[in-house]
C-alpha cells in the first residue's frame, strides 16, 4: 500500500521536521536530567523514578521520529534513479530503526524497573545507549549519506540544496564515535550540531526543492 504523504513531499517533509524537532526539544529540556550527559547515576535514576510517565512519553516521540526518518528516506527515494545503491540506502535506514526501537524499549520499560539496582541500571543504560547512539545512529548516517549523495544523480534537482545536506551525516558519525569512547559532552555537541544541520537541510529541501509548481524527475519503479 502506498503512503499518500509520499505524493506530497513538501508536506511530508515539514511534518517530519516538526516531529523530530519536538523530539530534540524534549531531549534538550525535559529528558536531559535522565540522560547520560548528566554524569551522576543516582541523579539520573531519581529523575526516571520521579518522572516515569514523562520519560516514557518523551521516548515515544523519539520512537515516532525513527519511523519518520524512514518515511523521509522513502521521500528521497522517489528522486533517485533506480539502483542497488538506492535500495541499500533505504535498507540501511530501515535497519537503523530496529536497534533504536530496542534501545527505547530498554529506556522506557526496563530502566524504570531497575531504579533500586544501580549496577544493573548502569549496564542496561549503557546497552541502550550503544544500541541507539552507536549502532542505530551509524546505520542512519550511512543510509542518509548514501541517499543524499545519490540525489546528485537526478539532473533535474538543484545542486546547492543537495550538497548542503552532506556534512550533517558526516557530523552525525561523530556522535557514534563520542559515545563509543564515552565522551558524553562531545556526544551532546555532535548531536546538537548534526540534528540542527539535518533539520535545516530538510527545511531547505521543502522550501527550495519540493516546490509544487516545479516538476522534478521522479523514479517510482521498484528497485
Amino acid at each position: 500500500m502506498k503512503l499518500d504523504c509520499l505524493h506530497t513531499p513538501r508536506n511530508a517533509t515539514l511534518a517530519i521536521v516538526a516531529l523530530i524537532s519536538l523530539a530534540c526539544v524534549l531531549m534538550a529540556t525535559l529528558m536531559w536530567p535522565g540522560l547520560p550527559v548528566n554524569p551522576h547515576l543516582q541523579s539520573r535514576m531519581a529523575f526516571v523514578a520521579n518522572h516515569t510517565v514523562l520519560w516514557q512519553l518523551s521516548w515515544l516521540v523519539w520512537t515516532c521520529s525513527a519511523f519518520a526518518l524512514f518515511v523521509f528516506a522513502l521521500v528521497l527515494r522517489r528522486y533517485i534513479p533506480t539502483s542497488t545503491y538506492r535500495l541499500a540506502g533505504v535498507v540501511l535506514i530501515a535497519l537503523g530503526v530496529l536497534p533504536d526501537l530496542a534501545a527505547q524499549l530498554l529506556y522506557t520499560q526496563i530502566l524504570p524497573l531497575l531504579i533500586h539496582q544501580p549496577h544493573e541500571y548502569a549496564l542496561v543504560e549503557t546497552l541502550a545507549q550503544s544500541l541507539t547512539g552507536i549502532l542505530a545512529n551509524s546505520l542512519y548516517c550511512s543510509g542518509g549519506l548514501l541517499l543524499n549523495w545519490l540525489l546528485l544523480r537526478n539532473s533535474s534537482l538543484p545542486r546547492g540544496p543537495i550538497l548542503f545536506g552532506l556534512p550533517s551525516w558526516l557530523i552525525g558519525f561523530g556522535l557514534s564515535i563520542a559515545i563509543a569512547i564515552d565522551a558524553m559532552p562531545s556526544a551532546a555537541l555532535f548531536t546538537a550540531v548534526s540534528m540542527c544541520w539535518n533539520l535545516a537541510w530538510m527545511l531547505l529541501l521543502a522550501w527550495k526543492v519540493w516546490i509544487p509548481t516545479v516538476q522534478h524527475e521522479v523514479y517510482v519503479n521498484a528497485d
